[in-house]
């Protein structure tokens, strides 16, 4: 992996329940980490849901390994948020992770 091209800040955030004041669970999302990635467009389409027309992204995202990354977990870029569908560990490698996400149409 090139250091170097890891040159975008993203926070990663994994959902979380909270307890409203009358004690019913919400979901929200915690922030694991803020860190260095790499974040490459890969495809992108327009899909018409209920009527409306939406835009689909589809981009990976590359950062240093962690452990605690996984597909529950969703990734928010200069104020997009990216849905996390799977994650690769190259070569099994432990030395980085590659995050395919989405945007769009369900954003988490």
């Amino acid at each position: 992996m090139d250091i170097g091209s890891l040159n975008h800040h993203a926070t990663i955030e994994r959902p979380a329940e909270t307890r409203g004041q009358m004690g019913s669970q919400k979901k929200a999302w915690a922030p694991i980490c803020q860190t260095w990635a790499r974040v490459q467009p890969l495809s992108g389409r327009a899909l018409e849901v209920a009527q409306a027309l939406h835009a689909e992204v589809t981009v990976k995202i590359t950062i240093r390994h962690r452990a605690d990354v996984d597909s529950t977990c969703r990734v928010t870029y200069r104020g997009q948020v990216y849905v996390v569908q799977y994650v690769l560990n190259p070569e099994e490698q432990n030395r980085e992770l590659q995050l395919y996400c989405t945007t769009g149409v369900s954003d988490g």
